[in-house]
């Protein structure tokens, strides 16, 4: 029989340091015959392995969905992350790979594990469980895997989630040889299993990969880079990457997603700070993504929005009493729009998707025209006031989108922008996996960058605020399921007691102070610039 040992990690993943060298000599050196490498979201340390190993080497990939972690086995090529869980499995099994299940409980050194209804969910398309992960600190969690295998009827396997050396050759499956991806799940039905208990110490080994290769990764971003693009703010051609891009598909391009941390590649200017991202090709992708978008879980939460923007609007009433015609830019559903015709203010939108826009002009009767500004018929100095919420980020050129709209604005006028701050306190706390780092955003302003630019382009700020959401209790918590699965699977749990069941029901306002709330007005002065 042969020694399997399963779920794998090389140096190609973010939390390991492990050369093929010293991953062949522990092999040879615990007799392993067979070794399915599975890098977090990667192919490439499993294909080169392949290539040098002088034993058998399954390729795979341990694969980061919506929902969690899945493993592909006897893949032919890399398979993208942040697909939803259903998605990425008819991709491995398009490969004729096989769908592995690993560590579905442990939600102590991992935040990645699947979540318990997508695993029932998909539970038919799942062809192995991993009944033991060699890393899961708490036993329970490899028993509750093992039931989860019994109940369903699934192949059971013990995955030793080796990242270090010293790892390898301590937990293995012991079945008979193989040739394809088949005649392996069917020798999995008769496996040995070898366990080993925890080595406890291997986890500030981790931590210690995970800091060599942050600081490596760091040091490849510092690197300066130059092109044909300007800077929007100060004309500028040279930058430095902050982010590399990270795997995304168009259906991210929802307001309510939560697959926070997907991007395109990120830089920083290094004259005037401004960060967004690069190159060109991907804000053009950006734009037209988002014009085709369609979002229905973000109407669900027109209430709670509704209750942010009535805020805003009594800013507006206390800056500018007489009321007049207001613009909304990238009005979505019309939300801020059907406050405003309510209190007494003429109203214009423009929206670029086909989708929000029909239903602001079909169901709330709505004067909204479908597009971008550009698009806007509408004479020099016909506004009063333009309000613009979480636009500027997703926009090509936001020093063309404020000129356009100082063009439209009244000389008295009154312009209010919205936008993330890349600079508050909990987007440096978070970095990457910040909520608002994310596909369709193309900028990542700051106090200092956006005040820059306004003052570039005529405007003074007159009022700065922190813009804070309003939302219902179960959207609040399915932000938490990704991320922070523990909190998420306590509040799932919260709901069910009968005394709080209407939890659901309520809105709840937090303030993250994560978001720039600006009110300006045109200042002749700045001209110069």
């Amino acid at each position: 029989m042969k020694k399997v040992e399963l779920h794998t990690h090389t140096k190609h993943s973010t939390d390991s340091i492990t050369s093929y060298e010293d991953i062949i000599k522990s092999c040879l050196d615990r007799g392993i015959d067979v070794l399915a490498v599975t890098d977090h979201n990667q192919v490439e340390g499993a294909l080169r392995l392949a290539a040098i190993a002088p034993f058998k080497i399954i390729i795979g990939e341990e694969i980061l969905t919506k929902e969690g972690e899945i493993i592909g086995l006897f893949l032919k090529e890399r398979i993208l992350p942040n697909l939803s869980m259903k998605e990425t499995i008819k991709r491995i099994k398009d490969q004729g790979g096989i769908v592995y299940l690993p560590h579905p409980f442990d939600r102590v050194t991992r935040k990645t594990s699947i979540f318990k209804d997508s695993i029932e969910r998909n539970i038919n398309e799942i062809d192995i469980v991993e009944a033991y992960n060699g890393r899961s600190v708490v036993p329970w969690d490899n028993i509750k895997a093992n039931r989860l295998a019994d109940k369903y009827g699934k192949i059971s396997a013990i995955g030793s989630d080796s990242h270090t050396k010293y790892e390898y050759g301590r937990n293995y499956n012991r079945i008979d040889d193989f040739n394809t991806a088949y005649e392996f799940l069917m020798a999995m039905k008769n496996a040995k299993f070898k366990k080993s208990p925890v080595l406890y110490w291997i986890f500030f080994l981790t931590k210690w990969a995970r800091f060599i290769n942050k600081k490596r990764l760091k040091a490849n971003r510092a690197k300066y880079i130059e092109g044909k693009l300007s800077c929007d703010i100060c004309g500028n051609k040279r930058f430095t990457i902050k982010y590399l891009k990270r795997g995304f598909i168009s259906d991210q391009y929802k307001i309510t997603d939560d697959s926070y941390g997907a991007h395109h590649q990120i830089v920083k200017c290094v004259s005037c700070n401004l960060v967004f991202a690069y190159p060109i090709d991907a804000h053009k992708e950006v734009v037209r993504r988002y014009e085709e978008f369609e979002d229905p879980e973000y109407e669900e939460e027109r209430k709670g929005r509704s209750d942010n923007q009535i805020k805003i609007l009594n800013n507006i009433n206390n800056l500018f009493p007489k009321k007049g015609k207001i613009l909304d830019v990238g009005c979505a559903t019309g939300a801020f729009l059907e406050i405003a015709k309510k209190d007494g203010w003429e109203v214009s939108g423009v929206e670029p998707s086909k989708w929000a826009a029909d239903i602001a002009k079909n169901k709330y009767k709505l004067p909204v025209t479908i597009g971008t500004i550009d698009d806007l018929r509408a004479k020099p100095e016909s506004f009063d006031v333009i309000v613009c919420f979480d636009v500027i980020e997703h926009v090509n050129s936001p020093r063309s989108l404020i000129l356009k709209m100082y063009e439209l604005l009244k000389k008295d006028g009154l312009l209010c922008i919205v936008t993330p701050d890349k600079d508050s306190l909990i987007a440096k706390i978070l970095g990457e996996k910040w909520w608002h780092v994310r596909p369709d955003h193309i900028f990542y302003f700051t106090e200092r960058t956006i005040s820059l630019l306004l003052m570039t382009t005529n405007f003074r700020i007159i009022l700065k605020s922190r813009y804070g959401w309003s939302f219902s209790f179960d959207y609040w918590l399915s932000r938490l399921r990704k991320n922070l699965p523990l909190l998420y699977e306590i509040g799932i749990s919260i709901k069910k007691i009968p005394i709080l069941s209407n939890l659901s029901k309520r809105t709840y306002r937090i303030n993250f102070q994560d978001s720039l709330e600006l009110y300006c007005v045109k200042d002749k002065s700045y001209e110069k610039y």
